[in-house]
Formats: C-alpha cells, structure tokens, sequence
C-alpha cells in the first residue's frame, strides 16, 4: 500500500510541478509580448507601501513590504486603471528600502509611459518585459515534476509495475 502511495503522491508533485512551468511559461511569453506593446501616457492615482507581519515556519517572522502603485490611462478614449507593476504583478520584497524605492520612483500625480496589450487594453503595465521570478518558478515548477516522477517511479517499481522482477532482479521460479 505505501508503493501504491508514492505512485499517487509522486503523480501529484509532477503534476503540480507541470502546471508550474506552464504558468510561468505563459508569464514569459507575456513579458516578452509586452516589450512590443504600444505605450500611451498615464497618471499615477495611488503610491503607497503596506506591510504585513507574518510567522513562516523555519523561516521565521518577518514583515512583508508591498508597492501599491495605480495608475489612470485612455486608450481610444477610453479610461483604464491598473495596479500592475509588472506581469507578475505589484512589487513585494522584505526590504522596506526597495519598495520604498519603487514609491518613489512613481509618485502620485507623476505622468508615467504605460505599456498595455493592445488586444485587451485594460491589461497594462509600468515595467514590460521578463521578469527574473518567472524564470526561478520555472526552475521550481521542473524541480518539483522531476522529484515527482522520480518518487512515482520509485513507488512503481517496488510495486511490480516497473523493470525489477520482485526476486531481485532475477527471473520468478519456473513451475513444473
């Protein structure tokens, strides 16, 4: 029974590791699509950084600092918000200075150069292009499938159903 657990387990883990990587394959090609999107000329409405408190196991309490940056812009006369930093998203790190940075960086009233999809408008961004997360999830996402299929494997061949025989790799005895 726990063979038969591991082939189950170990299907789980490559098959949450393969949606991973299509995720962040999709961010990718996303990110390098918005290089090539037309821009148009924003606002931005809100520039603030909130914080949160929170315990994480072994790597223990931290505060968590997180860039809110929304911006107004019209496309075809038509209005648009976002609060899209980036492909991902907003910004977030546990350096205060960094987020503070992004703050600063888009004050609000500032007229700021928007990057939006020209297939879906309401879908824009600050910052086109790749970035570095996306490829660490697909890092993560081929990590997690490979220790799937390996545990999966495992668990299928010490359950009869892979290249070992159950008599140690020799051939069962023959039944006159």
């Amino acid at each position: 029974m726990a063979q038969f657990s591991s082939i189950i387990m170990g299907g789980i883990f490559a098959l949450v590791g393969l949606v991973v990587i299509i995720l962040a394959v999709g961010q990718i090609q996303l990110g390098t699509a918005s290089k090539s999107w037309p821009s148009t000329n924003g606002t931005v409405q809100v520039s603030s950084m909130t914080s949160s408190y929170g315990c994480h196991g072994k790597s223990g309490c931290y505060y968590t600092y997180v860039a809110n940056i929304d911006y107004a812009y019209n496309v075809g006369g038509v209005q648009y918000s976002s609060g899209q930093l980036n492909i991902i998203g907003s910004a977030s790190s546990r350096d205060p200075s960094y987020i503070q940075g992004l703050v600063n960086q888009y004050p609000v009233g500032e007229s700021v150069q928007v990057y939006y999809n020209p297939a879906t408008p309401s879908q824009a961004v600050l910052q086109p292009g790749v970035q570095s997360g996306s490829y660490a999830l697909v890092v993560f996402g081929l990590i997690f499938a490979l220790v799937g299929l390996f545990v999966a494997f495992k668990g299928a061949t010490s359950y009869g159903y892979g290249y070992t025989t159950g008599y140690g790799g020799m051939s069962p005895p023959v039944q006159n």
